[in-house]
């Protein structure tokens, strides 16, 4: 990785972590049977920046499974598809941590 690509990695990493844990708390909760519609948009609203940003990033897996989970979470509550969105969300996860 260049140095100044790194440099803007590094800048924007927490960011990212943090949607992914919105990500990651949505799925959770989904799972759980609890997922409100406001943390539905706000996991939809992180997959959407997600998908768009680790692309640019180069991380074309990660942006695949940020589309995938946009998608699921676009449905908003109560009609969320949740089989193995715990399973996407932390691969994901592992796909920043790379």
């Amino acid at each position: 990785m260049y140095p100044a690509f790194a440099e803007v990695w590094a800048r924007n990493l927490p960011s990212i972590s943090e949607r992914v844990g919105t990500i990651e708390r949505a799925a959770m909760a989904a799972e759980d049977g609890e997922l409100d519609g406001e943390l539905a948009a706000r996991a939809h609203s992180a997959a959407h920046k997600l998908s768009g940003s680790l692309g640019s990033f180069g991380l074309a897996h990660g942006s695949k499974l940020a589309r995938e989970l946009e998608r699921r979470f676009e449905a908003g509550q109560g009609n969320v598809d949740v089989a193995g969105l715990a399973d996407l969300a932390a691969a994901l996860r592992a796909e920043i941590q790379r």
